[in-house]
């Protein structure tokens, strides 16, 4: 049995199973007996198998999962998992915490953005000046990081919990108006709030604090914009009541109605401005399209379609398309009318080179929080019945990102196995 190195580095190890399968490929003897003690198949999940089993592992993920563990310790990954619960939106932080479990005791601040108010009020009471002291690394208060906090979709069981650890934090003297301390944080605890999504509740207790509902993010938008074109009139209405100013414009107020799937509203002010549609920027029309694709609003993406906004925008952090964002979110219905509409089922995105398959297939295994429906094996059927090509999909350990068991069952069906070779 080889001894694992103190340093592992899993690339090196990828790339040792990968050498071993093509050695038992070409009729290496030696290589054939290290797959054939594993397996009685030449392929690559035996030869990982082969390697991990070498190693002193009973699988590859379990060497694997060793790797991982002995090249990030756990202050690394807490920093990673807050900056996961804050900015990412495929769900990477609800995986980290699932895989390890001792993130949510580390520190006040995994308390604070999973919204633990028991521990939150232990800590303050014991160290109250962790209340305004800002973090060394962003500059953020924990205000800052409860309102910015993505668990109350993430884990909607823990919104009420991130609600009480805002309210305790502001009851111990947290300052919702002290947003530029020297090292600006990104924006205000108010616009923070609604560009996460947060409850109504959680915007109301900031403003009845005294926040300041107009103060904007660095790029000068405001709050009240914002929620206006993301179609949130409840907290727009809320905004108002608290005194905000109305400095939404034509186009906020028109992505509005069609977030809304409002077809009156949205022909209303077209028939008041026909120029309107035109107005919008391309990053305008593929933003709300990519965001209603995300969410599964089939109606919203058939009444953009109506109005002219183009069925293959490219919008997004990854730069895809509609189709690809109801992909990876698993959102069959809207994949099904995008695709009914002309939707390349082909299209690349701009970072990582893939077609809303290898999206959806990701997608299955991420399980992203955008959808509140979500389907990912008839959206995967739907792509590959539709003509997609299967020719990159591969079945295997070695893939960082695997598909769902049920999705991996049904790409088998379709003839992809566990192997270097992908589908048709």
């Amino acid at each position: 049995m080889a001894p694992l190195p103190a340093r592992p580095n899993l690339s090196h190890l990828r790339r040792q199973a990968r050498d071993v399968l093509r050695a038992a490929q070409s009729g290496d003897i030696s290589a054939v007996d290290r797959i054939r003690a594993v397996s009685d198949r030449l392929t690559l999940a035996a030869a990982q198998l082969a390697v991990a089993r070498e190693y002193g592992f009973t699988s590859w993920a379990e060497l694997k999962a060793e790797v991982e563990a002995r090249t990030m310790d756990l202050a690394q990954q807490v920093e990673a998992f807050c900056t996961a619960s804050i900015r990412d939106w495929t769900g990477r932080a609800a995986r980290m915490l699932a895989a390890t479990p001792e993130i949510a005791d580390y520190s006040f601040a995994t308390a604070v953005i999973l919204g633990d108010a028991s521990r939150v009020r232990r800590e303050i009471k014991r160290h109250p000046d962790l209340v305004t002291r800002p973090d060394d690394r962003t500059g953020w208060t924990a205000l800052h990081a409860a309102c910015a906090s993505q668990w109350h979709r993430l884990d909607p069981a823990r919104a009420d919990g991130l609600l009480a650890v805002a309210r305790l934090l502001l009851e111990a003297g947290a300052d919702p108006r002290r947003y530029d301390d020297g090292n600006r944080p990104p924006s205000p605890v108010v616009y923070d709030a609604v560009r996460s999504a947060c409850r109504p509740e959680l915007v109301d207790l900031l403003l009845a604090h005294g926040a300041d509902p107009d103060a904007p993010d660095p790029d000068g938008r405001s709050p009240y914009a914002l929620a206006t074109a993301q179609g949130r009139t409840e907290v727009a209405a809320l905004l108002r009541r608290h005194g905000a100013v109305d400095d939404a414009t034509d186009i906020d107020r028109f992505l509005s109605a069609c977030l809304r799937a409002d077809h009156a509203d949205a022909h209303r002010q077209v028939t008041r401005h026909p120029e309107l549609p035109g107005r919008l920027t391309s990053s305008q029309q593929a933003g709300a399209i990519v965001q209603a694709a995300e969410a599964g609003n089939t109606a919203a993406i058939s009444l953009m379609l109506d109005l002219g906004f183009p069925v293959d925008a490219h919008g997004g952090e990854d730069g895809g398309t509609a189709l690809h964002a109801a992909a990876y979110s698993g959102s069959a219905d809207t994949a099904r009318l995008l695709i009914d509409r002309g939707a390349d089922i082909e299209a690349r995105d701009a970072h990582w080179d893939s077609p809303p398959l290898d999206w959806a297939v990701v997608g299955s295994g991420e399980k992203p929080v955008t959808n509140p429906r979500p389907d990912w094996v008839a959206t995967v059927r739907l792509l590959i019945e539709a003509g997609a090509s299967t020719r990159d999909i591969t079945l295997s350990p070695d893939d960082p990102k695997p598909p769902s068991p049920e999705v991996a069952e049904l790409l088998r069906g379709y003839g992809i196995g566990d192997d270097l070779e992908g589908g048709k």
